[in-house]
């Protein structure tokens, strides 16, 4: 039996990028087209990975509102990680550079550069609300959708609190939400192989439209780079690079 087989160059990164911005609730946010120079591949090789759970039941269990835990059962949550064996390419350094520079921000070559982490989602049972954990992140969110069952459809939702005591619980024990305590006000479209960029700081959550990802995985490269700075603030490293470089088009 022929087995599938996959190479370091099947995750590259495109030789050069366009970044897009526009603002959501007031903050900016990016985005950048075609960011795996093999997407397919890419998906390929995430879709038939192992399922694991990233969360401790117990813990969940412990702080959260409805004391059940839905992971397993509703839906299926996990994260696969994908060491990195090869130097990021200058289109891609000089892609987080530029970002660096957009949002004065902080960023990790360790963190960013080290590890790949692919989000994973199915569905199980048609979701009882429409709403998945929103939730906060610390510093800017960066992501890959990598769904072509889903192309242009909703991606990443973005809401408000209605009471500002609203404590959101646990995410995979208080998973669903609908407007009762949650404003939805914007939503990022699920475009294939584009890549956004959003402040952790607005309550986002993926939003699951039922069915959509029933029979195909929810798919999202995933990263993180750190607190907005100032570029005056002599607060750390903000790589930011000298020269805007021709395979770099900033609009």
């Amino acid at each position: 039996m022929t087995k599938k087989f996959f190479s370091e160059h099947d995750f590259d990164a495109s030789d050069s990028f366009d970044i897009e911005l526009t603002f959501i609730q007031g903050e900016m946010c990016a985005f950048v087209n075609n960011f795996f120079k093999y997407p397919d591949r890419v998906r390929d090789y995430i879709s038939t990975c192992p399922l694991k759970d990233h969360r401790l039941e117990e813990q969940q269990i412990e702080k959260s509102i409805c004391k059940e835990y839905q992971n397993g059962k509703s839906y299926y949550d996990a994260k696969a990680y994908l060491e990195r064996v090869s130097e990021p390419k200058d289109a891609e350094i000089l892609l987080y550079q530029e970002l660096a520079k957009i949002f004065r921000s902080r960023m990790d070559p360790q963190l960013m550069f080290n590890w790949r982490t692919f989000n994973q989602f199915y569905e199980i049972e048609t979701p009882p609300k429409p709403y998945f954990w929103p939730h906060l992140d610390a510093g800017y969110n960066v992501m890959v959708y990598l769904n072509p069952h889903n192309h242009m459809g909703a991606g990443t939702t973005f809401y408000k609190k209605k009471t500002d005591d609203l404590y959101n619980g646990m995410e995979h024990a208080d998973s669903w939400w609908d407007d009762e305590h949650w404003e939805e006000c914007d939503t990022i479209l699920d475009q294939y192989n584009t890549m956004t960029i959003f402040p952790g700081n607005l309550y986002h959550s993926c939003r699951i439209i039922p069915g959509v990802h029933k029979d195909d995985m929810r798919i999202t490269f995933i990263n993180f780079f750190g607190a907005r700075e100032t570029l005056s603030s002599g607060g750390g490293n903000i790589i930011v690079p000298k020269v805007v470089p021709q395979n770099l088009n900033y609009f």
